[in-house]
């Protein structure tokens, strides 16, 4: 099909039909392929010039229309579209939240190992308060030797796994860690501990980056 579209080329050539760079084309008939077949599969420098010119003028080129010319004609092939790739990048974000702490366990009489569960709601931001957790159930349980009337001061390490949301809408988890301290006095067999502090964590935020705007 190259050669044939050669041997049309320069039939525009020869009969002054000229083209102009951007797409020239021509329908031929069935006559026209016929007269073309035997020159279609050998270079053009190695057709007798007579034969070539006789075949040429006896060809009816009607109409001007679509066609694709090959690339050494010196058209340039449609370029396809280039897709468009959204660039993202990732902020930095730091989180902290303020837990209060308390719970109750039993002392031993004559002295030995108590269970006190610590407990409390919390929510954790960034400095902005746009990004903020759900309301975290915080539920510890530390264990310590101890006996009447003796203070108990104990430190709690705490680790959470969080949700997080900006504008209502969930962009992923975070862990929250830290440890508070905790103490207080048995009342007879009783104590009560208690204790505050702020955990901290930090999390990454993709957002999408905005086009630069090309000023001229």
């Amino acid at each position: 099909m190259k050669k044939l579209t050669i041997s049309v080329l320069v039939l525009a050539v020869f009969s002054v039909q000229g083209f102009t760079q951007g797409g020239p084309c021509f329908q031929m008939t069935a006559t026209d392929m016929a007269l073309l077949a035997p020159l279609s599969w050998q270079p053009i420098e190695n057709i007798p010039q007579g034969d070539f010119v006789r075949k040429i003028s006896s060809l009816s080129i009607s109409f001007i229309k679509d066609i694709e010319l090959a690339e050494e004609a010196g058209i340039n092939r449609i370029k396809p579209k280039k897709t468009e790739v959204k660039k993202t990048k990732r902020q930095y974000v730091s989180l902290s939240g303020y837990v209060n702490l308390s719970g109750s366990g039993v002392v031993p009489s004559n002295g030995g190992y108590t269970t006190v569960y610590l407990n409390d709601w919390a929510t954790f931001k960034d400095a902005s308060g746009q990004i903020t957790s759900n309301r975290v159930y915080i539920n510890e349980r530390i264990s310590f030797w101890s006996r009447e009337n003796q203070y108990i001061s104990e430190s709690v390490y705490i680790k959470e796994n969080v949700q997080l949301y900006k504008n209502g809408k969930n962009i992923g988890s975070a862990y929250i860690s830290g440890s508070i301290r905790v103490s207080g006095w048995p009342s007879g067999n009783n104590i009560r501990l208690r204790g505050n502090g702020y955990l901290r964590g930090s999390f990454y935020l993709r957002t999408l980056m905005k086009p630069k705007n090309n000023t001229f």
